[in-house]
């Protein structure tokens, strides 16, 4: 679905008529910068509209909120690029993702008189609880006994307990509120009112301990919290699923400053988006996508072999064929297909899905070389000779003074020798014993 309105690096978003961000007072607006760009890119033109290049950009009364922390990292370095290329430096933004909404630490100072419960405090609390829990006063949830009643077991299942807690919270409910939701859908009810006991006696328990349980305290932030004393300004990039939770939060803060919600769309599409930049599932589920010229743009083929070559002769039709080339493949059949087809060419393909990196020849070769760095290990040492290339890289850095007759297959057997010879466990007895 491409949108062709486009805009410069320093210009004011043609899809926000509202007030330049410097002059905009406490609101929660949404701004559609299109879908052209990445959200990087989009969020970096955002971010500097209103900035003079001649000075350092400063964004540090800024909270930028982002889906995960790498994109934090590539948000801060793509503004360290763009300050980079008017040869001055950016104050940067502080980078959070929605986590940092919801955590304890936004409450008032003062608020509390007894400290939070950590979340590791509060896994060691249900853990104990079940420990000494009358289970057979628990049957919905607990309909048997466990063969061991152990740490282990409580662990484990306390594990299980508190995240599904921690779903329930990021709605916006505790065990208590679901039960009463859920009761009047007929979702065992009474299994959830269990759950509901259970939890009472872990808040209880915390409370004996001198701790408030986070939980609570997180359902009580949306009335409670409120941002960093030294941001003016708060920006949601990109996050098309915040929680209920974080959204209540986002709408307490934007009583006291702009909130600003950056959504990866054109502002022809904002009717299908509600007041927190996520995707409403009833406009999108029904409607049409748009495919611009679909009689020479979808291309039909009987099986996987055929969309295999199919792929590889759209490729070569290409007037400059790239020297690398991506091909989405939503079916896993097709990968083997495609893989052929490019090796019957000469071509060699990478597929990264369900490969783990420690399959990879430059992962081994990484962990020996770390090894041998770190330990000076002889016998990683010599697992190294047998990396492809590795012996080789050696003898094309000898000095032309030494021995050019000397070959990989000689130099592994002088090594293995040497081995023998002296059994040595690090480099410097290896060096010690060829003298």
């Amino acid at each position: 679905m491409p949108d062709s309105t486009k805009q410069g690096p320093n210009q004011t978003s043609l899809f926000d008529d509202s007030p330049s961000s410097k002059s905009r007072g406490p609101g929660l607006t949404r701004v559609f910068p299109g879908w052209n760009e990445s959200v990087i890119q989009n969020t970096v033109v955002h971010l500097t509209r209103d900035w003079d290049p001649s000075s350092p950009l400063d964004l540090s009364d800024v909270l930028l909120v982002v889906p995960t922390r790498n994109a934090g990292r590539r948000l801060r370095e793509t503004l360290a690029i763009r300050a980079a290329e008017h040869d001055t430096i950016v104050f940067p933004p502080l980078v959070t993702t929605p986590d940092f909404l919801i955590s304890p630490d936004r409450l008032l100072s003062g608020a509390l008189s007894n400290r939070v419960a950590s979340s590791q405090e509060t896994h060691w609390i249900w853990a104990a609880l079940l420990l000494k829990l009358p289970l057979r006063e628990f049957r919905r949830n607990f309909p048997v006994d466990p063969v061991e009643r152990s740490l282990r077991w409580a662990c484990e299942t306390s594990d299980d307990l508190l995240q599904v807690r921690r779903l329930l919270v990021e709605s916006g409910h505790d065990f208590a509120s679901a039960a009463e939701t859920l009761a009047a859908e007929e979702m065992e009810p009474a299994r959830w009112k269990e759950l509901a006991r259970l939890e009472a006696r872990a808040v209880g328990e915390a409370e004996k301990c001198g701790l408030n349980d986070e939980a609570i305290v997180q359902l009580s932030l949306p009335d409670q919290s409120h941002p960093p004393a030294e941001v003016t300004r708060l920006i949601v990039c990109g996050v098309a699923d915040l929680r209920p939770l974080a959204t209540r939060v986002l709408k307490t803060w934007s009583s006291h400053l702009p909130v600003e919600l950056l959504v990866h769309a054109p502002p022809s599409e904002s009717g299908r988006f509600d007041e927190f930049g996520r995707p409403v599932p009833a406009e999108w589920m029904e409607s049409a996508i748009p495919i611009p010229d679909p009689d020479t743009t979808i291309h039909r083929a009987n099986n996987p072999k055929e969309q295999a070559d199919l792929a590889f002769n759209l490729l070569r039709e290409l007037e400059s064929v790239p020297a690398t080339a991506a091909i989405g493949i939503p079916d896993a059949t097709i990968t083997t297909p495609i893989q052929e087809a490019l090796a019957h060419e000469g071509l060699k393909g990478y597929d990264p899905a369900g490969r783990i990196l420690a399959g990879e020849g430059l992962y081994y070769l990484l962990k020996q070389l770390a090894e041998v760095i770190s330990t000076s290990s002889f016998s990683a040492f010599r697992l190294l000779l047998n990396v492809p290339g590795f012996a080789n890289a050696i003898l094309s850095d000898l000095p032309a003074a030494e021995d050019r007759s000397l070959t990989i297959n000689r130099l592994i057997d002088k090594v293995d020798e040497l081995i023998v010879y002296a059994l040595p466990s690090r480099l410097e007895d290896a060096r010690e014993a060829a003298r």
